[in-house]
């Protein structure tokens, strides 16, 4: 039996096996090239975007997730440039079309790996920063973020980050008792998440429990002694409990750290009240001193000098209110207490 030949004597089954080689071979060249050209247009995509040329990274890393369309890692790239392009945009309406192709994106990213929590946390956070730009769907939208928060924390059922972020949409949404129970799993898990404590904290005040505000504050400071302005917080709330003694050694600490107006003249005031006439003349010093003299304030310095019954502290506030009067010359009160204090510094 003959079988029919084409070009160089080749049978055309021959053939046939030649072309289906050359395509999967060609398949298989194509099935490695395409990841290679994938990760030179991702490089260039994050290079650009670096460089803040974010029309051109956008191009690069649009043709990356082409070319490996399974690769959650530059679709994640690809958000990020979306994002930072869309606050570049001069309009609402060019900012929300961007900011659409990136909730596209991370859905299309939780399709690929439904078991990842970070692109549901990062999807929460896309939904609230798209608020702002459609208002009239601001419940909508906190509804959405709600969700995948929870999504996430329910993924990642030990991981203190996603409870504390959830728990932290709740108290924004004065979902308050279920605030409560994620912050307290939160610190279950980390007793060293400071903003679990300080916002339970906030919903203890908000219940008029100081003394569980307290401990939340003096555990945050135990475990994060750093955290911003924790000293002043329990400071405030050692004087709402009326521990003043306690609230200065708190307040003596904060100020130690970052010397603040306010804090200052709470703590002179402190000081007043417990009786601690020399501090409470050098905490009005350094407050003249670092902010000017203080109309409302120089009476009360006036009054621990004179309180303090030191011979050099009567003649210190004579003339400090000699030198008051003259920059405050209708201020009475300043003009008596100077009229009272002449007859005594002759006599000495």
């Amino acid at each position: 039996m003959k079988y029919p030949t084409l070009h160089f004597g080749l049978r055309v089954q021959s053939i046939s096996i030649l072309v289906v080689v050359f395509v999967l071979f060609s398949y298989i060249v194509y099935l490695f090239y395409t990841p290679y050209k994938a990760e030179r247009h991702f490089r260039d995509g994050y290079n650009n975007t670096i460089l803040k040329r974010y029309k051109l990274g956008i191009e690069h890393l649009e043709l990356a997730t082409k070319y490996a369309p399974w690769e959650t890692h530059y679709q994640s790239q690809l958000s990020r440039t979306y994002q930072l392009y869309a606050e570049q945009q001069p309009s609402t309406r060019l900012k929300l079309h961007y900011y659409h192709k990136i909730i596209s994106l991370y859905y299309n990213m939780i399709r690929l790996d439904p078991h990842s929590p970070w692109f549901h946390t990062r999807l929460s956070a896309i939904y609230l920063a798209v608020i702002p730009l459609e208002p009239a769907k601001t419940q909508r939208y906190t509804d959405l973020s709600l969700d995948h928060a929870k999504k996430a924390a329910e993924k990642d059922a030990q991981n203190p980050m996603f409870q504390l972020n959830y728990a932290s949409l709740l108290h924004r949404t004065n979902n308050l008792e279920k605030a409560k129970h994620y912050y307290l799993k939160t610190i279950g898990y980390d007793p060293r998440m400071g903003e679990a404590h300080y916002n339970l904290a906030d919903i203890y005040r908000n219940e008029g429990h100081l003394d569980k505000v307290l401990d939340q504050y003096l555990l945050l400071y135990t475990h994060n002694p750093d955290f911003l302005k924790i000293e002043l917080a329990i400071a405030s709330t050692y004087i709402e409990l009326n521990q003043k003694e306690k609230a200065i050694l708190y307040l003596e600490k904060a100020i130690e750290k970052n010397l603040e107006k306010s804090a200052l003249q709470t703590l002179a005031s402190l000081y007043i009240h417990t009786k601690q006439w020399d501090k409470a003349i050098h905490a009005y010093k350094r407050f003249f001193d670092t902010y000017g003299v203080s109309e409302s304030l120089h009476p009360y310095y006036i009054q621990v000098l004179l309180q303090s019954e030191k011979n050099e502290n009567i003649i210190t506030a004579f003339h400090s209110l000699s030198s008051f009067t003259k920059q405050f010359p209708h201020n009475e009160l300043a003009k008596q207490q100077l009229l009272q204090l002449k007859p005594y510094i002759k006599f000495k």
